[in-house]
């Protein structure tokens, strides 16, 4: 997670899928491949990407879906990452967890439309 960047420097930027303007303190996702320049994604579509990439991800062949840790130079880094990652998503899904299970005690006022 990053701020976005100072506009002052850098121009406005936006996210990547949805082009709303992200501004100065915005809080967005970064992606930063290797190659390519920096994608930048508000909360809402980071948040909607990542959901329906890890539910992709969880449904492939799991030799497919963790390639990319096979990729390092040892497996102390490929256990490593594994590990962060691992432990990143528990902590997510746990989160998840706890506010549907939060959501039957809650009336949304979106609910009487």
């Amino acid at each position: 997670m990053s701020l976005t960047p100072d506009i002052f420097f850098n121009g406005i930027s936006k996210c990547t899928a949805c082009e709303k303007p992200m501004l100065v303190n915005d809080v967005g996702i970064v992606y930063r491949p290797k190659k390519a320049k920096d994608f930048v994604f508000c909360m809402d579509c980071a948040v909607s990407m990542t959901m329906s990439i890890a539910q992709d991800i969880s449904k492939l062949d799991p030799d497919l879906g963790l390639s990319y840790y096979f990729k390092f130079n040892s497996q102390e880094a490929s256990a490593t990452n594994l590990r962060r990652h691992a432990n990143a998503l528990k902590e997510l899904a746990s989160k998840m967890k706890d506010h549907a299970d939060s959501m039957a005690y809650f009336h949304h006022p979106d609910e009487d439309k």
